[in-house]
């Protein structure tokens, strides 16, 4: 778990660098619906609005104009299940989340969260507080 989300401007990297072209990267099996998908199949359910594949709320492979430091969004877990994969990491396991949020403080977080109410905001903007102190 980073201190800061994914920009989009990382993610954008892994899908110039063919990061959906790439298997290696791509780990978990793929199921929906309890049917499992081939690669293959899975990677036609990967695309944004025109069609190409990333994230799904881009458009023409790139995410939206002014928002380089803002979270990327629109990928599944699968998505970034990858992206960990060759950024060199892994995604945080549940209890690594809830140590990370713990109940007392799930109100804090998201009051003073990228998502504070007002849609997402640049990435280290916030002045959220985690139960280690300041994030920013």
């Amino acid at each position: 778990m980073d201190r800061f989300e994914v920009t989009n401007r990382e993610y954008q990297k892994f899908v110039n660098e063919d990061g959906y072209q790439k298997r290696e990267y791509w780990k978990e099996e793929f199921v929906k619906d309890g049917k499992e998908f081939t690669w293959e199949q899975a990677m036609e359910l990967f695309r944004d609005q025109t069609g190409r594949q990333g994230p799904s709320t881009w458009e023409a492979g790139h995410f939206p104009p002014g928002q380089d430091d803002y979270p990327v969004s629109g990928v599944s877990w699968y998505e970034a299940s990858a992206y960990a994969v060759y950024a060199g990491k892994s995604l945080p396991a549940l209890g690594e989340w809830f140590k990370a949020a713990p109940a007392e403080n799930r109100k804090v977080h998201t009051n003073q969260s990228n998502f504070g109410g007002r849609g997402a905001v640049a990435v280290g903007a916030s002045r959220a507080v985690g139960p280690s102190g300041p994030m920013t």
